[in-house]
């Protein structure tokens, strides 16, 4: 009698494969899916960001209130500002990651919400204002002509 061993040979069954390639193919769907919503959400984050910083521009330069620049206090966080519209000062604050504006001293109007750095420049000489914003990493410009309010003694 010649007994013949068989050898048996370890591997996967083909169910077990089939179950490794439908977990790995769930997780790429999963990982793939969440990249997408993340990405979205930083899109219309930054839109946004973008949009806050183009209404905060409009408010200062637009004609509403017709705003005149009247000196800044950067180490106070303050730019004072004069409407020749309605004949009241603003004031323009940078504080605790908040620019708001404030008429009189008073008031509160919010303007742009998590702001990392603010800067401001005025040229006397070419009446120019440049302000530039940074926002969750992203920064934002803008120069524009805005006359200089001078006390009027008499």
């Amino acid at each position: 009698m010649v007994f013949k061993f068989v050898k048996k040979i370890s591997g996967f069954t083909l169910v077990e494969t089939m179950t490794a390639l439908l977990i790995t193919a769930v997780s790429v769907i999963l990982i793939l899916g969440a990249l997408t919503l993340v990405t979205h959400n930083q899109r219309h984050q930054e839109k946004s960001h973008q949009m806050d910083f183009e209404q905060f521009t409009t408010i200062l330069y637009g004609d509403g209130l017709d705003l005149a620049y009247q000196n800044q206090d950067l180490s106070q966080g303050r730019v004072n500002f004069y409407s020749q519209k309605d004949h009241q000062f603003y004031t323009l604050r940078y504080q605790r990651q908040k620019l708001w504006l404030l008429k009189n001293g008073r008031g509160y109007m919010p303007l742009i919400y998590d702001v990392d750095d603010f800067q401001i420049n005025y040229d006397p000489v070419q009446f120019r204002l440049h302000l530039k914003v940074k926002v969750c990493g992203s920064v934002y410009e803008e120069t524009v002509v805005m006359p200089k309010y001078e006390t009027v003694e008499g």
